[in-house]
């Protein structure tokens, strides 16, 4: 499928765009084609044919073609992969494959019609944007923690504080030395220590007490995803939502008493932040469900604080 952003766009190049191209390789793996035309289905990355998506099933093939982003209406129009968008040079096995694609482009009949992509899983549902958005955002399809980040009852402005940590978009220190916006990387904690993410809600020294006290009897996270998976790990054999809840909150947590030091000089200490994430659980359990036991979440909470 050719996109606009390629046919002459480039100029687009921004954040918001290269996320949206990021998202294609996964829509595609969620839709099939019907053929119409062939003018918007990529020849190599969609699945239009019977076998499947032919990047996967054609690899030796693939690896010669010089034209990935080619439509089928191009190929089929061409007559078939031609000289010009291959290698001068075939392996054996490409040539092989070759010759079984040249065969099963003869057979292949474009009409007038639009093409019309369908989803593997529901060919009857049409797939708008927002059936797209709710399949990632499952456990099967959905990046890494997307479960801790939306089965919870945090409000919704921490939601949107780990889906921006999860993709890497913090503002730390270390994010806005490289962009130019600060002089030095160095964690406001441990000047000489670059604050990157896994610093940040990790690895700085400041944190081994609190995380200590959050997950009593355990190794220390060692990444921003370690204490996120950690901290869920406590209350989810009662349920999930308890968990990811506590888990949004001890990072919530250690990103303001981050940002007290950087804005006011202050520097919370153990008992300071403790009690921070004990008040922040107990109000939030106000939002949760009516019909969800949220007492293990308090008895963990109160553990927390003196």
């Amino acid at each position: 499928m050719r996109l606009w952003y390629d046919e002459g766009h480039a100029e687009e190049d921004t954040p918001c765009w290269r996320q949206l191209k990021a998202l294609i390789p996964q829509y595609r793996a969620m839709t099939m084609v019907v053929l119409g035309d062939g003018q918007t289905t990529s020849f190599w990355h969609d699945a239009w044919a019977e076998v499947g998506r032919l990047s996967e099933v054609l690899p030796a093939l693939y690896s010669h073609c010089l034209d990935v982003d080619a439509t089928v209406a191009e190929v089929v129009a061409a007559g078939g992969l031609t000289a010009v968008a291959l290698q001068p040079r075939l392996t054996a096995a490409a040539r092989h494959e070759l010759e079984l694609l040249s065969i099963a482009i003869a057979d292949v009949m474009l009409g007038d019609i639009h093409d019309d992509r369908v989803f593997v899983d529901s060919p009857s549902e049409a797939p708008t944007t927002g059936a797209f958005y709710r399949r990632i955002r499952t456990p099967a399809m959905a990046p890494p923690l997307s479960d801790i980040n939306w089965v919870s009852f945090a409000p919704k402005k921490v939601k949107i504080f780990f889906w921006i940590l999860r993709h890497g978009r913090t503002r730390t220190r270390d994010s806005l030395h490289r962009h130019g916006a600060l002089d030095s990387p160095d964690c406001p904690f441990c000047p000489g220590q670059s604050e990157d993410l896994d610093h940040l809600f990790a690895r700085c020294p400041r944190l081994a007490v609190f995380w200590a006290r959050v997950l009593p009897g355990r190794s220390p996270p060692n990444s921003a995803r370690d204490a996120a998976e950690l901290v869920a790990g406590l209350l989810t054999a009662h349920d999930a939502q308890l968990g990811h809840t506590a888990a949004l909150g001890a990072l919530w947590i250690v990103w303001k008493s981050r940002n007290r030091m950087v804005f006011d000089g202050i520097c919370l200490d153990l008992d300071a932040m403790a009690r921070l994430l004990h008040d922040h659980l107990m109000l939030w359990c106000c939002r949760a469900p009516r019909k969800l036991d949220v007492s293990p979440l308090h008895v963990w909470c109160q553990s927390l604080v003196p």
